[in-house]
């Protein structure tokens, strides 16, 4: 089963559900939520074996206290720790429009209509903006 399609324009970009129902397939016995968490790995590999035909990768030179800002449809991640004796630490914000919701992998991979999936979250207003009401703070 092939984990890239092509589109219109001729890029190629990684089918993601061809990644889930392959390992659904392969392990019939695992829940919706254990497969999700193994697309998103397969997903991951994909995308780092594809990224070389897009173009060389950067590494940001970070000191403590920098902050780095992306478009979300840049690929990124993190490299190994320099001197695994320190501890590095981050943290991630969506700043999107009210009218854009922020999914998980859950919905990334589940969803398969070509209509949005539903809001997952409602908002609240303070001090003249909206801050979203999304749950609890997820570690990965």
């Amino acid at each position: 089963m092939p984990i890239c399609l092509t589109v219109a324009d001729g890029e190629q970009q990684v089918d993601h559900h061809a990644i889930l129902d392959r390992l659904a397939a392969q392990h019939p016995e695992k829940t919706h939520q254990e497969l999700y968490e193994l697309a998103l790995q397969g997903y991951y590999g994909a995308v780092i074996e594809e990224a070389p035909n897009y173009g060389q990768p950067v590494l940001a030179q970070m000191k403590k206290g920098d902050v780095a800002i992306w478009h979300a449809q840049t690929p990124h991640c993190g490299s190994m720790a320099r001197n695994p004796l320190l501890s590095r630490w981050s943290i991630v914000f969506h700043n999107t429009p009210e009218q854009v919701q922020v999914h998980h992998h859950d919905r990334y991979f589940g969803h398969r209509s070509a209509a949005p999936p539903p809001g997952r979250y409602g908002f609240r207003d303070h001090q003249g903006r909206k801050i979203a009401l999304a749950g609890e703070t997820q570690f990965m």
